[in-house]
């Protein structure tokens, strides 16, 4: 196909003439190989035509357009090109004509290409000349970066990766689409000027003649262009070799990006060529690139892992990596290659910032790719040591197969006593509890220590009972409560044994162990009463009368030690006298009154309960545990009593206001003494005269009411 004067004729490859008849008028042209049928649109004046080209030409339709395109490149459901002023798209789809951005008609000639179905590149100058290259989408959105030559291109053609440029001067320029940088210029000869490029409509594979007399690839020819007189092609260098000198440069993530694009993802290069790129982002301490390499190879985790020098020694099966011959000798020559002229001691930081790196690689790829062996889980296990979080904690929990003599160093080094006690449980139970005595006493100090229950449970659930009583003494004497679940948890543990082993320890662990037998022993219990009241006994130095509600409300060893006792006194059945009597026995029984009162509550002995609140002066408690009992009548009688001889007519006169329809006036005027003064019993009497006087009334009503209902019968 070929433009000239107005005219786009056609010709066959070999160029020879074919029955198609020009056509006429056309200022701009474009096609599309990659459609079948070729897809054919021509700008004519103010409108574009489309044609199916296969072995005839077929018009297809016609759009009208408010200016004369130039320029033209297609993309499939889109055309781009220039006006007089604009470059702009057509969408064929939505008919729609979407003007872009201006270019200067008096410094340049449109220049476009199409990069893909979605995506054009457009050529404009600045105004000191330079030529930019814009990446436009389908929609008019700009996308990429901006390519820059130092005038403004003549031609442009594309061919993955490349952006080749034809300038003024006759000097052709390739740009790398991915990076946006300059790959490469070339130079024409003197009598070489060109006026054209153009990508060839077909490649042409070219044919080296080596020394040997034998043959090789030579290239591919993808873009001609021409003067006056000759016709040249630019040879495309194998895209294989071009991969293999980017490899060369250590431009690694240029190579692979080549090669992705040429190859499917299935293809056993790309294997090789991820590899490589390994090596490469290694080499240049990208160890987040690399890890993204790794992840596509199939190279054994073992290979990776002996580069470190985390004691595990493996013949590395790749070539590739056998290149390099350790990590901390990739970073040494990194340093070196790149920043030798910095401290000794910003050096160290650096190397250790590197490294760091470089381990967080090994985590992430081990974990990925993680195998039940041995030297992985050693692997793994020094490098969650680094961590303060729970990764160690959580994998060692999981009971990998290690070997603890390659890692119990690292532990210790980074105080990971706990996890080292779990490992050492398997193996040696004795040497796990010595350490967790360290941890739980304060010698040694670890943070995923869970506390005392870890201990315990091991105590528990071994039968060496050496071990036991080895270990039980210290936690009996930092936590009782605790502590005494070694016994008392066991299935077959012997009540009578622990009670006479427990006899040096103290109160806590008598109460701690008590408190947990009593209920299924019940003949312990008057030893628990005399327990807690030696420790209440021991606590208490002045007299109390805090009541119940208030002691739940407080946490000092005092109150939670009268709860006990009250709770417990409460809760279960017990011989009263037995416990009076060790009452009685105390030091401080004077200042007792609470375990005196649940003592008579017990015993149901309502003189002595209510004698007891008086004394805690609980007035009001008195009041509701008169309340409480069946015959209210009588027990407000007795607190009557019993307030009287007290000499404390306030109260008595307020316990005659609030229950004073319990009260019989003739029982409660005999009891009062001749000396207080009338006043204070006034508003009880009449109270007491009115009840009386309607009592009266209502008596008398009900006897008329009845007369007359019988006189009425009768």
């Amino acid at each position: 196909m070929a433009l000239s004067d107005g005219q786009l004729g056609f010709v066959s490859k070999d160029l020879e003439s074919v029955n198609i008849q020009p056509l006429r008028g056309v200022n701009s042209c474009c096609l599309s190989l990659s459609l079948s049928p070729v897809k054919i649109i021509v700008s004519k004046r103010r409108s574009l035509g489309l044609y199916d080209l296969d072995d005839r030409l077929v018009f297809k339709s016609e759009i009208s357009l408010t200016d004369t395109w130039t320029g033209l490149e297609y993309g499939s459901k889109t055309v781009c090109g220039a006006d007089n002023s604009l470059y702009r798209i057509y969408d064929f789809k939505s008919a729609t004509d979407l003007a872009l951005f201006p270019y200067d008609k008096d410094a340049m000639e449109p220049c476009l290409t199409v990069i893909s179905e979605q995506e054009y590149l457009l050529v404009t100058a600045s105004a000191q000349g330079i030529g930019l290259g814009v990446f436009i989408s389908s929609k008019g959105d700009p996308v990429r970066g901006t390519l820059q030559w130092p005038s403004v291109p003549q031609f442009l053609c594309f061919q993955f990766p490349y952006v080749v440029a034809l300038l003024k001067n006759h000097s052709i320029q390739i740009h790398n689409i991915q990076t946006q940088s300059l790959v490469q210029t070339l130079t024409m000869p003197p009598h070489v000027q060109p006026i054209f490029m153009t990508l060839a409509s077909y490649s042409l594979d070219l044919i080296c003649v080596l020394e040997d007399g034998e043959k090789a690839p030579g290239g591919t020819i993808q873009i001609v262009f021409g003067s006056h007189k000759d016709i040249y092609g630019l040879r495309m260098i194998p895209w294989e070799i071009q991969v293999e000198q980017l490899f060369e440069t250590n431009k690694f993530e240029q190579a692979i990006v080549l090669a992705e694009q040429m190859t499917t993802h299935d293809d056993s290069r790309m294997k090789v060529y991820y590899i490589k790129a390994v090596v490469g982002a290694i080499r240049e301490v990208q160890f987040k690139k690399a890890l993204e390499y790794l992840e596509k190879t199939e190279i054994d985790p073992l290979d990776l892992l002996s580069l470190y020098s985390l004691g595990f020694k493996h013949d590395i099966q790749s070539d590739h990596l056998r290149q390099l011959e350790s990590i901390d000798q990739v970073i040494q020559e990194f340093v070196e290659r790149n920043h030798a002229s910095i401290s000794e001691s910003s050096l160290k930081t650096m190397k250790q910032s590197i490294l760091k790196r470089a381990l967080d690689m090994l985590e992430q790829f081990l974990e990925l790719r993680h195998r039940e062996t041995p030297a992985i889980n050693n692997a793994l296990i020094k490098l969650y040591c680094r961590h303060s979080d729970q990764r160690l904690l959580d994998f060692i929990v999981q009971e990998p197969e290690i070997d603890l003599d390659l890692v119990k160093d690292d532990l210790l080094s980074h105080e990971k006593y706990f996890c080292l006690s779990l490992l050492l449980q398997k193996t040696n139970l004795e040497k796990t509890l010595d350490l967790l005595k360290k941890i739980a006493t304060g010698e040694l100090q670890d943070p995923d220590f869970p506390g005392l229950d870890t201990v315990i449970d091991l105590l528990i659930n071994t039968r060496d009972m050496k071990l036991v009583k080895k270990h039980c003494e210290w936690i009996l004497r930092r936590n009782p409560v605790k502590g005494i679940q070694i016994f008392t948890q066991r299935s077959n543990f012997d009540p009578k044994q622990v009670w006479e082993y427990l006899e040096p320890f103290g109160l806590r662990a008598k109460r701690a162990f008590l408190l947990q037998v009593h209920v299924d022993h019940p003949e312990y219990r008057i030893e628990l009463g005399r327990v807690l009241l030696q420790m209440i006994d021991r606590l208490l130095n002045t007299e109390s009368k805090t009541n119940v509600t208030k002691l739940r409300t407080m946490q000092d060893p005092l109150s939670q030690s009268r709860l006990d006792f009250y709770d417990f006194v409460s809760g279960y059945q017990i011989n009263t006298k037995q416990l009076l009597d060790l009452l009685q026995s105390t030091e401080h029984c004077a200042f007792m009154h609470l375990e005196h009162l649940v003592i008579y509550k017990k015993d149901s002995n309502h003189e002595k309960v209510l004698e007891t609140l008086l004394k805690m002066d609980d007035l009001e408690s008195c009041f509701l545990y008169c309340e409480e009992q069946p015959e209210q009548q009588k027990m407000f009688h007795l607190l009557l009593d019993l307030l009287i001889p007290l000499k404390r007519p306030a109260i008595v006169v307020q316990l005659l206001d609030r229950y004073w329809s319990f009260f019989d006036i003739h029982l409660v005027l005999s009891k009062l003494p001749d000396d207080w003064p009338f006043d204070l019993v006034a508003p009880f009497l009449k109270r007491e005269v009115s009840r009386l006087f309607h009592c009266n009334f209502e008596m008398n009503l009900i006897k008329s009411l009845s007369k007359l209902e019988r006189l009425k019968v009768s």
